[in-house]
């Protein structure tokens, strides 16, 4: 399953002494899941906002929640997570439905010919 994870950066964030430190702990942590093929895409905001935004691919919800719980910064309550799963967008296929109907009826009626 696909999930957009979308962080709430605290306010207080770049006021704590070891901001640095952390931030190059999470940053080493994504990695090992980049390359495991957990997270898939990674992007910050556009300024002015803050914070950063994953593609995880996992097996659903709970273990995407599970994996976010686990980052540096989300231990050390700098961040917090709204988690979304997401599914395929099915709504084209209502473009071709009637098209693709029409098709398979005339193949059957040629081969009837």
């Amino acid at each position: 399953m696909k999930v957009l994870c979308i962080d709430k950066v605290k306010p207080d964030m770049n006021s704590r002494s070891d901001i640095a430190e952390l931030l190059k702990r999470e940053a080493q942590v994504a990695w090992q899941h980049y390359s495991d093929g957990v997270i898939r895409e990674m992007y910050f905001r556009a300024p002015p906002e803050q914070g950063a935004i994953l593609v995880l691919e996992c097996s659903g919800l709970d273990e995407a929640k599970e994996l976010l719980m686990q980052l540096p910064l989300t231990k050390a309550g700098v961040i917090e997570w709204e988690v979304i799963g997401l599914a395929p967008f099915t709504l084209l296929n209502t473009l071709f439905a009637e098209t693709k109907a029409a098709q398979t009826e005339t193949a059957f009626t040629d081969v009837e010919k």
